[in-house]
């Protein structure tokens, strides 16, 4: 590839030195793009990513300021599709929303942060492993996620030390 750039707009340009070039585009935020046979120069026009609201249930709760915890979820037939890293943390009322760039089945993993900080290598136990189904539908779907207090204190613990 000679270049890529994107704008806020969601329009992507790639230009090729080569004969033919197949791409995979991940943009937070925006539905993964499979391009193929890009030849010379081509525009690709982004879409919006799935609407998902993820709520927390059961005793986990999010913890106090400074502290918070945010949620990650990777594709379970493609971990190069991961997303919400970049999205708000769970609020008070354990409640975020994200965009997922394709439907399919995610796992779930929460991290802990602190402040404006999030590390990706602090994560809460999640046992048993929980998966999400996110279908390819119109309006903001739902997700409930189960986490434990106890798992919640461990992570929290293990950023303080």
């Amino acid at each position: 590839v000679r270049g890529a750039a994107w704008s806020q707009s969601g329009t992507v340009k790639i230009v090729s030195m080569h004969e033919t070039l197949d791409a995979t585009v991940d943009v937070e935020g925006l539905r993964r793009a499979i391009i193929e046979r890009i030849q010379g120069h081509r525009d690709v026009h982004m879409k919006a990513g799935l609407p998902v609201r993820l709520v927390l249930r059961g005793e986990g709760r999010p913890p106090e300021l400074p502290f918070f915890l945010q949620p990650v979820l990777t594709s379970s037939t493609d971990e190069s599709l991961e997303f919400g890293s970049w999205s708000r943390p769970f609020d008070i009322a354990g409640e975020t929303r994200v965009l997922a760039p394709a439907p399919g089945v995610y796992t779930v993993a929460v991290g802990v942060g602190r402040g404006r900080i999030f590390r990706g290598t602090l994560w809460v136990d999640i046992d048993p492993p929980q998966t999400v189904t996110i279908a390819d539908l119109p309006g903001e779907q739902t997700v409930e996620i189960r986490l434990d207090k106890a798992a919640i204190e461990k992570a929290l613990k293990a950023y303080t030390d």
